[in-house]
């Protein structure tokens, strides 16, 4: 008797653990394709604004900046990573430097799932910078 009911015993195990490991993986891919549209969204209205500064040479309003600034931060606390607040902070306190923006752009990319190792430092800042102005910096 117990050879039969051992290979059916494991038989209902296996299947009962394969069924369970399944829905927690489909449930943790469908958690995280929902978390990564709300963070694209921030983010990308947040990289929109800071085109539309390196652009433009920062010929918007204060209280359109301002206003993008504070949406982007309460979109950010729920769904931004640490490093991509980490270095938020360090952007608040020195917009103007150009590793500042640079190293703020490779954690929202990063935290978006893109691999920055191929990218040379400031690529990232350059890519919005005119033809003539990316040249300065090299």
């Amino acid at each position: 008797m117990d050879k039969i009911l051992n290979p059916i015993l494991i038989a209902v195990v296996s299947s009962v653990i394969t069924t369970y490991f399944t829905h927690f993986l489909t449930s943790r891919r469908d958690s995280n394709a929902r978390q990564f549209e709300q963070k694209r969204n921030a983010y990308e209205g947040f990289v929109g604004l800071l085109c539309k500064m390196l652009l433009d040479n920062h010929k918007l309003s204060k209280e359109t900046v301002s206003k993008d600034l504070k949406k982007f931060k309460k979109d950010a606390f729920i769904w931004a990573s640490a490093d991509v607040i980490l270095n938020f902070y360090k952007f608040e306190k020195d917009a103007s430097n150009p590793s500042t923006v640079d190293e703020l752009f490779r954690a929202i990319r990063q935290d978006l799932g893109h691999d920055n190792s191929k990218l040379k430092p400031l690529d990232l800042y350059k890519w919005f910078l005119r033809a003539d102005e990316r040249h300065k910096l090299l």
